[in-house]
């Protein structure tokens, strides 16, 4: 046994030895990248200074002309960012597509949202690209401590976190240059905050302004979803090309027109009304198809009542007494969607891909959709899609196209 067991450590010293190997030539690479770039910068404008051709002399990127255009400015959100947020249909998509956009400008993203008396996080974005787990941390739990940092962002305040924060700290991010954290407003009250980092060799894909830009907008979008009718926004919506108008009598012949003969109005055909349709109630969460089987439907964002406008649902939700009943119904939803997960690991994976997972799962959703109906009681599943939630975040990965409902 004893050679055995020699053997077996000596292989995981040797597995350790490269995992530390390699991290330290990375985090070289990366710090190679940097100073490389800053010592570029310094070129820029610096020759401008002086009346010389210099081209061939210095590399033409740092020439001053089209060759300056690798210098980005900060603070610029593109109109297709903007557009994607514009077009979602419910506030997870929204928020879906905005932590997807922060990662233009981030190394990772987390929607900190309030449950409870604490802070955790909605959604997690490139933590696991970074040596950390996505997944994880939506399982955090931060204290509000009055005075704390996370106490200043949900009562409005934007800060600029250094490298290492206690924030940063209670969400396991690490090789941290610099982070932010933004609070996101929605009907005039703090609903969520923004956490973004970059790591370590990496700043120059910082922005916060940028990042501040998108909270923005995303709170933007989230307010307006229920009440909006023009979608997608016409504004944002592509340019056309107007037509020239043609001069009259372009395509004429140069001789008179021939009069043309009077046409005989044709007596048109009576308009036959409709009969009268009965009022269909509201949309159920399933529907009967032809074979009679239900369909789990995906909620649609309904007009605004006078309950519903006072207030919001969804992640977002506004904190109030009886919100541990609501998490308890989001860690229900949560377990249940889990296990469907765990025990189909390869038809999800095929679902997502193929964009049909509520096809290949229905036996399951279904099945813990009742079950979840069945112990949440009514007044808590009002306002609230925590299942459905759920499936898009753990089952779609995000991508609500992917349930293929």
């Amino acid at each position: 046994m004893a050679p055995i067991e020699g053997e077996e450590r000596l292989r995981l010293l040797e597995t350790e030895i490269e995992r530390r190997l390699s991290e330290r030539f990375a985090a070289l690479r990366e710090e190679f990248d940097r100073l490389r770039l800053e010592s570029d910068r310094r070129w820029f404008g610096f020759l401008e200074k002086f009346n010389q051709d210099l081209k061939g002399v210095v590399p033409s990127e740092l020439l001053s002309g089209e060759g300056a255009k690798f210098v980005e400015r900060k603070g610029l959100v593109s109109a297709e960012a903007v557009r994607a947020l514009d077009q979602a249909g419910t506030q997870v998509d929204v928020l879906h597509r905005f932590l997807d956009e922060c990662r233009r400008y981030c190394s990772r993203a987390a929607l900190l949202v309030a449950r409870g008396g604490s802070i955790g996080a909605w959604k997690a974005v490139g933590f696991s690209q970074h040596g950390g787990d996505d997944e994880a941390v939506r399982q955090i739990s931060i204290p509000l401590v009055e005075g704390g940092i996370l106490s200043r962002v949900m009562t409005g305040t934007a800060l600029r976190l250094h490298s290492s924060n206690e924030m940063s700290s209670m969400l396991r991010a690490t090789r941290i240059a610099d982070a932010v954290a933004i609070p996101m407003v929605v009907r005039e009250k703090i609903s969520g905050a923004l956490y973004a980092d970059v790591v370590l060799g990496d700043e120059d894909r910082f922005d916060a302004d940028a990042l501040g830009l998108l909270t923005f907008m995303a709170g933007l979008v989230v307010d307006r979803l229920a009440s909006r009718k023009l979608k997608p926004a016409p504004a944002l919506r592509v340019l056309e090309s107007a037509k020239r108008a043609e001069p009259a009598g372009m395509w004429m012949d140069a001789g008179p027109a021939a009069p043309e003969a009077a046409e005989t109005p044709q007596p048109s055909a009576p308009v036959v009304p409709p009969a009268p349709s009965e009022p269909s109630p509201s949309a159920p969460s399933h529907e009967e198809p032809a074979g009679g089987e239900p369909r789990f439907v995906a909620p649609e964002p309904g007009r605004p009542t006078s309950e519903t406008s006072r207030r919001l649902s969804g992640p977002l939700a506004e904190a109030t007494q009886g919100d541990e009943r609501r998490e308890e119904a989001r860690r229900f939803a949560r377990l249940l969607v889990s296990e469907i997960k765990l025990y189909n690991e390869r038809a999800v994976l095929e679902g997502r891909e193929h964009g049909n997972l509520y096809e290949r799962l229905r036996d399951d959703i279904d099945r813990s959709r009742q079950m979840y109906e069945e112990r949440i009681p009514q007044d808590v599943r009002t306002g609230t899609n925590y299942f459905y939630e759920e499936l898009v975040q753990i089952l779609a990965d995000g991508r609500v196209e992917a349930l293929g409902l």
